[in-house]
């Protein structure tokens, strides 16, 4: 798949492939070649493109999140969190990435950091954080700029409490 910043560039490019995918950026959309450029419809069959594709090309020309958007994000999160849960989750498998969270209900609750700080906190330190979207009832997904190869990765939030075997 290409990726061009709009329609006239890619109109502009020669030698295209039969079939050929592309990606307009300042459209949002994605392209397919059939002797000109249409825009792609999945459902017409032959080549399919998942939404998570998508979104791996789209991202990085998505501004990062404002504080606001942050503040606003951590207070879903919170909310998201229920109050009855100990373990937590935030998962990339294309990166190895995972991190469990730990909420101890019955600690001093001052000295503790909030969920939602440290997953924020965790999301900055891997790169540009450019959305945090609640997915359905059970995730949340966190899209980041990998500070290190500047590829885009989706990160999952969810509840871990089935995951974790406490013993004595």
């Amino acid at each position: 798949m290409i990726k061009v910043k709009d329609f006239k560039m890619l109109e502009a490019l020669p030698n295209h492939s039969p079939e050929e995918l592309a990606l307009v950026e300042d459209e949002n959309k994605v392209y397919i070649y059939k002797d000109e450029w249409v825009e792609y419809n999945p459902e017409d069959g032959g080549l399919t493109v998942s939404l998570y594709d998508v979104n791996k090309l789209a991202m990085p020309n998505l501004p990062d999140l404002t504080d606001e958007e942050i503040d606003e994000a951590k207070h879903m999160i919170a909310q998201f969190v229920g109050p009855k849960t100990q373990f937590w989750m935030l998962l990339n498998n294309e990166k190895h990435y995972y991190t469990v969270f730990w909420i101890q209900h019955k600690s001093n609750i001052l000295l503790m950091q909030r969920i939602e700080d440290e997953v924020i906190e965790c999301l900055k330190e891997i790169g540009a954080i450019k959305s945090i979207e609640k997915v359905d009832d059970n995730t949340i997904e966190a899209w980041v700029i990998d500070k290190d190869d500047l590829e885009a990765y989706a990160y999952y939030l969810f509840n871990y409490d089935k995951g974790v075997v406490i013993c004595k």
